[in-house]
């Protein structure tokens, strides 16, 4: 059975007045991909870039470029370009004319309902005044962040052509690979005494398992393969010479430095802008760290080590990342994404400073509120201070950037504006739509009974499944069962037998399947056996169909709010509709829709 979302266009019209533009410039077509080495005799070769499958030929507008106007409200194909991209996806129309020319017309009615409501003037709530005060925090915190770190986190010449003539050689390292920080120095101090050799520090210490050779061996190494907020430290290391300890994606590492060799590189001039890329987010990093250092000095902001190193190991230990058997490829289990905390443990504290202090639960609070997908992982001590950061010191950005007069930054002001703007809108929509949608009990009956095949439970199904190591095994024990053995007596006598479990009595639904679901609900009967695998850990699982569902039709009072709603909706969409559309009359809008196949449709952010 499925419910009927919000109506998509109105969410289209009320969502995208969110989205905050970034100063307009100038677009230039991307470079094409590096020719290959031609004979200098024959012409240069002229390659040419694709976007959205079309080649690129200069044919594309600028991002300056007018595409519409409501009145003296001008749309530029940059500001087509960010809301198209800052829309929900699934609601987004399809990337031809039709579509494109569909999202335009939904831009200019989105400003239409904008100024209606601006002269409407409707009184802010209080419950406005607080989705505002938190959303001008976080726009002042952010901007803080683009003014003070990223605008000017711009890597030097001497930075450039530093890391240029460090690429001109390949490395030659040896590893030492750790769980926790205070092995890799434990290593790398008894190396320092002479206490262990390098041979004996990688068998006792080294929990690596792809190394390219022994004794921890990686190779011969480019520079920009090393991390790199520890690339320039790493290549001055002189040839036996051993690295302090750093942290990156395996775990903690110590490096030692066997030799070096050539590596031939393009001219300067042709990496300088490479270089200058992953150089930034090195710099980026340490204006962050910088500010950071500020604001905790500011605030007497102070960590509990212990305290947060115990809770980044509780993190460690119910790691979301695991790994597939079949393929390894990792997995993200958001049911374990958040490990179990008892009471009494919540109230360690993690953090104080002059306001107060910030406890494990609060931090397990604010962590939840956090979408699973942009969950950053707090496994280490390091990481999770890192999150700690962000979270506590986000007020305080906010007030650094009132200080340095961030708050009266045109594009401050703009982002800020347009909040109040949506909840604005919000209120007129449902003032004068929502507000007069009816629907009777007639119609509720008439849309129920002519939709009789939508409201209908999802069919289940209710198995068995036992786990055995071999396929011999399995095949056996399959048998058992077709000549009338029961699987759950089977179950009872292997837990006594071996102390353990090695299958269950198990229930899905169409709408929540397992791996087997396809196959129980349409190829076996109850009572038919069958036999999968290898699964998990190479065993073979014997399946046995017990039950069932195959759903059954829904009563009417079952389902009258979900019919109400999906009548609600039908009804304020028509009605957001004509409601626009009487009002665009009182403006004077241009539109070209002969330009918009000429936008170059890619994310601004990937510029």
């Amino acid at each position: 059975m499925k419910r009927r979302a919000l109506a998509s266009f109105a969410l289209l019209l009320l969502g995208s007045v969110t989205f905050a533009a970034a100063p307009v410039k100038p677009w230039t077509p991307a470079a094409g991909k590096p020719a290959a080495p031609a004979d200098s005799q024959s012409a240069p070769r002229k390659y040419v870039t694709y976007v959205n499958g079309v080649p690129d030929t200069g044919q594309f507008l600028p991002d300056t470029a007018l595409l519409g106007s409501v009145d003296d409200r001008r749309f530029s194909v940059l500001e087509f370009r960010q809301n198209w991209y800052s829309s929900y996806a699934l609601d987004r129309p399809a990337p031809d004319s039709a579509g494109r020319f569909q999202f335009l017309t939904a831009m200019t009615d989105k400003e239409v309902l904008a100024r209606l409501a601006r002269r409407v003037n409707r009184p802010s709530t209080f419950e406005d005044r607080a989705v505002l005060r938190e959303h001008t925090q976080r726009v002042l915190s952010n901007m803080t962040f683009q003014r003070l770190v990223a605008d000017s986190a711009v890597p030097s010449e001497a930075e450039i052509r530093r890391a240029y003539d460090q690429s001109l050689q390949l490395r030659h390292f040896q590893h030492v690979l750790t769980a926790t920080r205070a092995d890799a120095e434990q290593v790398r101090k008894e190396l320092a005494a002479g206490r262990i050799t390098w041979p004996q520090a990688v068998a006792r210490y080294s929990i690596a398992q792809q190394d390219s050779g022994p004794d921890g061996d990686m190779g011969w190494v480019q520079r920009s393969a090393l991390p790199l907020n520890q690339g320039f430290a790493l290549c001055d290391l002189k040839d036996g010479q051993i690295s302090h300890v750093y942290m990156d994606k395996d775990g903690f590492q110590v490096l030692r430095l066997l030799g070096r060799r050539p590596n031939p590189m393009p001219p300067y001039e042709r990496m300088h802008s490479i270089l200058a890329d992953q150089l930034t987010p090195l710099k980026i990093n340490q204006r962050v760290e910088q500010m950071r250092g500020v604001l905790r000095e500011r605030t007497g902001l102070a960590y509990d080590s212990t305290n947060i190193a115990w809770a980044a190991d509780l993190f460690a230990k119910t790691a979301a990342l695991k790994k597939r058997p079949a393929d390894g490829e990792p997995t993200l289990d958001l049911s374990s994404s958040i490990p179990r905390v008892t009471p009494a443990d919540t109230g360690r504290v993690l953090a104080r400073w002059k306001a107060g202090q910030f406890t494990l639960r609060r931090f397990l609070s604010v962590y939840r509120g956090v979408s699973p997908v942009r969950r950053p992982e707090v496994q280490t001590f390091e990481s999770f201070r890192s999150f700690l950061d962000g979270s506590l010191l986000e007020p305080y950005m906010a007030d650094l950037g009132t200080e340095r007069g961030i708050d009266r930054d045109p594009l401050t002001i703009s982002q800020i504006e347009r909040k109040r703007e949506e909840l604005m809108v919000q209120h007129l929509f449902e003032d004068s739509v929502q507000a007069k949608v009816w629907i009777t009990p007639e119609e509720r009956q008439q849309y129920y009974q002519s939709r009789l095949r939508e409201f209908w439970t999802y069919q289940g199904v209710r198995y068995a499944a036992i786990a055995r190591g071999t396929r011999a095994a399995a095949d056996s024990l399959a048998d058992r069962i077709r000549h009338g053995e029961s699987a759950e007596a089977i179950m009872r006598e292997d837990s006594l037998r071996l102390g353990r479990s090695t299958g269950s009595i198990r229930s899905e639904r169409e709408n929540q399947p397992g791996p087997f679901f396809a196959l129980l609900s349409q190829d076996l009967k109850p009572g038919d056996v069958m036999v999968q695998g290898p699964v998990k850990d190479d065993e073979y699982a014997v399946i046995q169909k017990l039950e069932h569902d195959p759903g059954r039709q829904l009563r009417y009072d079952e389902v009258e709010k979900i019919v109400d709603e999906s009548l609600q909706n039908i009804k304020g969409e028509q009605m957001l509709k004509e409601f626009i559309a009487r009002h665009r009359l009182e403006h004077r809008i241009v539109l070209h829709p002969e330009r918009i196949m000429l936008v170059r449709l890619t994310d601004p952010l990937q510029d």
